[in-house]
């Protein structure tokens, strides 16, 4: 669980930051070039991406902020606990599956839209 959550908050920071720097970056771009709708599609993987790893982090947030509850079991006279980890739960597994795969295309996109940037338009390449 370690090994998922702080390495995927540390990269939504770097995501935020690489937005930033990239904004920067845009800014001397000439308003009518001929690859406006590959950086569009940068832009737009890049800001989904930044959403989606921030939602999943909020959501592991609350998840362990609940209280810890009991699960009631009449078989069972001890109580087990709840699970604290958003990984742990069955009833979001499907869930955060699906989300991790959009998450991995979303960071294919994106980096294969800024390598056709770099290497087939040559932006904000230095000559």
């Amino acid at each position: 669980r370690t090994l998922t959550w702080w390495p995927m908050g540390l990269g939504w920071l770097g995501t935020l930051v690489a937005m930033l720097t990239g904004l920067v970056a845009q800014r001397d771009l000439p308003p009518d070039a001929p690859y406006l709708g590959v950086l569009n599609w940068h832009i737009t993987s890049g800001v989904a991406l930044w959403v989606l790893y921030g939602l999943l982090l909020y959501w592991q947030w609350l998840f362990s902020k609940k209280p810890a509850r009991r699960s009631q079991s009449t078989s069972v006279k001890a109580a087990t606990p709840a699970p604290t980890d958003l990984l742990q739960s069955t009833a979001a597994k499907l869930r955060l599956t699906l989300l991790f795969l959009f998450g991995i295309v979303l960071v294919l996109a994106s980096g294969w839209n800024g390598g056709k940037l770099v290497y087939t338009w040559g932006v904000n390449v230095l000559q």
